[in-house]
């Protein structure tokens, strides 16, 4: 929710730099535009667990297009953003829609550019195996500058190594804040590289047409959000002769 209230404003902002008058739409605001329609969904369905009323008015108003009124659509998402807050501090939990809303603010923003469509068109299986391709095949290799080898397992596994790089061509992904040869560093390496592995193994099954419930596709994502924030985060150590 957060995430469509935060785009909104930014095209808001870019419908105010277009010339009064005219119907020319920049990139920017078409992208942006594009991006509500994909995130909408979502957060119609967790309208629809919190109040039927409010769901009922998203649902109702138009959404993108030259000129729509920004502020009505404001209005309504921070009423649904205060009307689930109170639900969440009572303890009333929202089940799976609100679960995926909420990992999907979480996640990094170029995981969450990939996944957000095939989720809001119920797509699971399908937000899964972009996901694993974008963390896997397309993330981890970008930040290692090392290529995509036969096994996404292997790649992950010798990214996240305690070892040293062996050879020139080579690089080590190594997690922020703990102190190198520690035992809390051997666990935060083993740790991410065993995730990895797993991860890997998500997403063999995941490409070879598995299809997966809401609840199997919300655990995986988390797995594969988790693992692109530390790849994300890591420091990249290069091979020294």
């Amino acid at each position: 929710m957060d995430k469509l209230i935060g785009t909104l404003e930014e095209c808001r902002a870019e419908w105010k730099k277009l010339i009064p008058g005219t119907a020319q739409l920049s990139p920017t605001y078409r992208r942006l535009s594009a991006d509500i329609k994909g995130q909408l969904p979502l957060v119609i369905d967790v309208a629809a667990q919190v109040r039927d009323d409010l769901a009922s008015r998203l649902r109702a108003v138009r959404w993108g297009g030259p000129g729509f009124p920004f502020d009505l659509h404001l209005e309504l998402l921070y009423e649904l953003k205060s009307a689930t807050l109170s639900l969440k501090d009572a303890g009333i939990i929202l089940g799976t829609a609100g679960a995926f809303e909420a990992l999907v603010d979480a996640m990094p923003s170029a995981l969450r550019d990939v996944v957000a469509r095939p989720l809001a068109e119920h797509r699971f299986a399908d937000a899964v195996r972009a996901a694993a391709i974008h963390v896997l095949d397309q993330q981890l290799p970008r930040k290692t500058g090392v290529p995509r080898g036969k096994s996404a397992a292997e790649d992950v596994s010798h990214a996240f190594s305690r070892e040293p790089a062996k050879a020139a061509g080579q690089r080590r992904l190594r997690r922020p804040g703990f102190e190198p040869g520690s035992a809390d560093w051997n666990s935060a390496q083993e740790g991410a590289a065993n995730l990895g592995m797993a991860a890997a193994k998500l997403r063999n099954l995941v490409m070879h047409g598995r299809e997966l419930s809401e609840a199997d596709a919300l655990e995986q994502l988390a797995v594969f959000s988790l693992l692109a924030r530390w790849i994300e985060e890591a420091a990249v150590e290069d091979f020294r002769p």
